[in-house]
């Protein structure tokens, strides 16, 4: 049981934490919010198992199945990040940083995301 107290003003933490990673990769979940109190071996963060691992072949397999959804759409962008991804892999050429191209893959999707959502509420508006 806390002590209550009130009162006007501000009040500063006397400790705080500072998270980091032990290896650079993709965050997909972040699993604590700003001010909660976590116990420790909790799971704070996720990284994108299949990057972590260097897992190519799943990869390729996402980025190939991304492209043709994306053309789908007409998400032309998206789709030639995929395809220039998809197609390092699979020919065997070095992909480079793969979180760094990950993470330009999962901004465009945002940017894709937002365009969709954008045109959806459009149609509901009768525009």
């Amino acid at each position: 049981m806390g002590i209550e107290i009130e009162a006007v003003g501000t009040t500063q933490a006397n400790e705080s934490v500072q998270v980091t990673s032990k290896a650079s990769n993709t965050v997909t979940a972040i699993r604590f919010k700003e001010g909660e109190v976590v116990e420790r071996g909790s799971v704070l963060v996720e990284m994108d198992k299949a990057v972590a691992a260097g897992d190519l072949v799943v990869i390729r397999r996402k980025a190939h199945s991304l492209k043709s959804n994306a053309r789908d759409l007409g998400a032309t962008a998206l789709a030639g990040l995929c395809a220039w991804l998809e197609g390092d892999l699979r020919d065997g050429r070095d992909p480079g940083d793969l979180a760094l191209r990950v993470n330009a893959l999962r901004a465009e999707m945002s940017r894709v995301e937002a365009t969709l959502k954008h045109e959806i509420a459009n149609i509901g508006a009768g525009s």
